[in-house]
């Protein structure tokens, strides 16, 4: 006879209807439909017990009582637990009287659910991680020899930036990965990736652990408003020089006036704009190049804030190769000439990280 195993019933409110779920040792599972005994009300703590088909919840009773399947004929209520018997026209069709949900839901993040572990195992259980140091003669060790078969097209770039090649956009392509007999060449870190998520689940393994507390974020993506804490600089044979622009380095990084960056007009809808800024020649400015300006400071409506912006640019670190001084630019968008007008000539090196964004319209120049 099947064991029985207890939990508690998790009910909540969902739009027009309800969603049940059960709770193991603190864990929700979802219901599949017709899984909930039909003489059961839906109550929030309620406890209840049910038996495990492939770690889900199923014939969720009251406790203390018999799974009453919902109008189901008498041969389906005979069904063992992981057999499937063919369901109704009320069961298969509308919401569940009782759920209030959709038939036939899985949430996809619960393919392979991770059941309870035992934990005081003294192998299987949890300790400390083995190192990875040296090995221990105590522990396995071995290889594994894998041979995969391409059922659909695979492509593993080399990303090795001296082989890349950029388009008109700025976006670089990549040839194919290849070995040192020119065979396609895929990592073997991506393998044993896989292998491991693949043997975690099956054997239900302890999940890998990156910090002590658990509380540490593995990474996670700067605010767009850190970026002003970033201080640019140019490396010099020995020194760093920091190209902080026309501001100082505030206590806390960032500047005290306009921002570091003068902005270099690039795109508009993810294309090279029209108005883009580029040299006397025809070529936009490249990234790394060395060049010299005029810059005109320009005030931003919404939000309110003034920055620099390059009105000429000229391969080069002679000043002297700039002619006079450009009529102020005309208003566009937020931004309009400051006022009083101010610009200055200044030397830098261009910064291009293509249209990496959406609605992103500018490059930029750090200068000192």
């Amino acid at each position: 006879m099947t064991e029985l195993q207890r939990g508690t019933l998790k009910v909540t409110k969902k739009g027009q209807g309800t969603m049940v779920q059960v709770l193991i040792d603190g864990k929700p599972f979802n219901l599949a439909q017709g899984q909930l005994s039909s003489n059961v009300t839906p109550t929030d703590g309620l406890e209840v017990e049910f038996v495990r088909v492939g770690g889900q919840p199923r014939q969720v009773r009251a406790v203390g009582q018999e799974f009453v399947p919902a109008r189901t004929s008498a041969k389906s209520s005979q069904a063992v637990p992981g057999q499937q018997s063919r369901p109704t026209q009320t069961q298969s069709s509308g919401r569940h009287a009782n759920l209030g949900q959709k038939p036939d839901f899985h949430n996809p993040y619960n393919f392979v659910p991770a059941p309870p572990r035992k934990t005081e195992h003294p192998e299987l259980g949890d300790h400390l991680p083995v190192q990875h140091a040296s090995f221990d003669p105590e522990r396995f060790s071995g290889r594994i020899r894998i041979r995969m078969t391409a059922k659909t097209p695979i492509f593993v770039p080399d990303t090795d930036p001296d082989k890349s090649c950029p388009d008109s956009t700025g976006h670089k392509s990549f040839e194919l990965r290849t070995d040192a007999n020119g065979l396609p060449s895929i990592p073997s870190s991506s393998i044993r990736g896989m292998l491991r998520s693949a043997y975690e689940a099956i054997t239900n393994s302890r999940f890998g652990r990156f910090s002590g507390s658990h509380q540490n974020r593995l990474a996670f993506r700067m605010d767009a408003r850190e970026s002003r804490r970033l201080v640019p600089a140019h490396v010099e044979k020995e020194r760093i020089r920091l190209l902080t622009g026309t501001s100082e380095v505030s206590n806390d990084a960032r500047p005290n006036d306009p921002m570091y960056a003068a902005w270099l007009p690039r795109y508009r809808n993810g294309q090279i704009d029209n108005n883009t800024i580029k040299y006397a020649s025809g070529d936009l400015p490249q990234h790394g190049e060395q060049v010299v300006c005029w810059i005109e400071m320009m005030q931003h409506s919404n939000p309110m804030f003034q920055y620099w912006r390059v009105r000429e640019v000229v391969r080069g670190s002679d000043l002297s190769q700039l002619r006079e001084q450009p009529d102020p630019s005309a208003a566009r968008g937020k931004s309009t000439p400051y006022s009083p007008l101010q610009m200055k000539r200044v030397q830098g090196w261009i910064c291009v990280t293509n249209a990496n964004i959406n609605r992103k319209h500018d490059e930029r120049i750090f200068f000192r």
